[in-house]
């Protein structure tokens, strides 16, 4: 993966990581109606706007960076539920059909910043 945010969401991101320690509250789960990130929700699921977004990726420039945040804090995809799988792929095919890139770090992944499930939904120009 190539990734790359603009010069000052890269900065800000820096100062978000050394000011959120992990063992607070997860900034994922207070993200609801309301929250100027929230773009929709399912049964399960909360659509945001990445507080980040990436300019760039994979040598194309962004368009729309969206991610899908199970309202269950879990770290990993295996921990949903039948129902709630059910539901997640329901939700990815329609963003993949729709154009969007759809990328997802592992639970044990150092790069990964934030411990709460998130999968990537990144729409090219």
């Amino acid at each position: 993966m190539n990734a790359f945010r603009s010069e000052d969401d890269a900065a800000a991101y820096s100062v978000y990581l050394q000011n959120n320690n992990q063992d607070t509250a997860c900034p994922f789960c207070a993200i609801r109606l309301g929250n100027e990130q929230y773009v929709t929700e399912s049964e399960h699921f909360v659509i945001m706007r990445n507080k980040f977004p990436y300019v760039t990726w994979d040598g194309g420039e962004v368009s729309e960076h969206l991610m899908i945040i199970p309202k269950s804090h879990l770290t990993a995809l295996s921990e949903l539920n039948e129902h709630e799988s059910k539901e997640y792929l329901t939700i990815v095919s329609e963003y993949e059909d729709n154009g969007f890139n759809v990328y997802a770090r592992t639970a044990a992944s150092k790069a990964r910043s934030i411990k709460h499930q998130h999968t990537h939904f990144i729409k090219l120009y």
